[in-house]
């Protein structure tokens, strides 16, 4: 008897932990689905009319914190971008060109944005809130760099983002890396 006991109670404990895991799995997917969720609902269109600095027709490309931002190396940073589109109507999306680090010993930083694509009309301002992050981790593994860099914050018609040779509009951005 006491053999069948131990066998049943091993079992019970299996079917326990099986069923702990797969309650465990579906929290951590739950959780994944929430923040990305989260992320992609911080991206969006805005009244360029909040910006303290409009795009107009001899200033494409604006950025409503001005031209510096400090951030952590792993930190998202949510940049709000102003379009004024000169010419026909076109898909624009926001995008990062070159990273290039300042001082001695320079270095270029990996970096994106996360950008919707929106419809901006001829001879119209289109606000864009778009999230600039680090990308890849640095050559010794660790994404914590710190540093000033210049980025190209550079607007493109979405059609030729990755075929074309210029952006309808640029401008740059420091960025400050604390680590």
């Amino acid at each position: 008897m006491n053999k069948k006991a131990g066998l049943s109670l091993g079992i019970n404990t299996i079917i326990v932990l099986v069923i702990a895991m797969v309650v465990i799995a579906a929290g951590v997917s739950f959780i994944r689905t929430f923040f990305t969720a989260g992320e992609e609902s911080l991206i969006g269109a805005f009244e360029v009319g909040e910006f303290g600095r409009q795009p107009d027709r001899n200033d494409q490309l604006v950025l409503s914190q001005g031209n510096t931002i400090s951030m952590r190396g792993d930190d998202r940073h949510i940049l709000r971008v102003g379009f004024y589109n000169i010419g026909t109507e076109k898909d624009v999306i926001i995008d990062v060109g070159d990273c290039v680090g300042e001082g001695e010993d320079g270095g270029t930083l990996n970096a994106t944005i996360v950008s919707p694509v929106f419809s901006v009309g001829p001879s119209t301002a289109q606000g864009f809130e778009t999230i600039f992050r680090q990308t890849e981790p640095e050559e010794d593994g660790s994404i914590l760099r710190s540093g000033t860099f210049i980025c190209v914050i550079q607007a493109w018609n979405a059609e030729e983002q990755n075929g074309g040779s210029n952006p309808l509009a640029e401008t740059s951005l420091v960025v400050n890396l604390v680590s």
